[in-house]
């Protein structure tokens, strides 16, 4: 892909699922947390060094 904007709800519940609590000693899940995506403005693009 191309952009992160591009990326669907599917993939975005697999990476909060892979950023999970994990498991706990019998198998069940401890959770999802609290996952926050943070995407950078125009400004911190434009100013980048990449």
């Amino acid at each position: 892909f191309s952009s992160l904007g591009s990326l669907d709800q599917k993939w975005m519940d697999e990476l909060s699922a892979s950023m999970s609590s994990g498991l706990s000693e019998n198998g069940s899940s401890l959770g999802l947390g609290n996952v926050q995506i943070i995407w950078p403005n125009v400004e911190d693009v434009r100013c980048s060094l990449e």
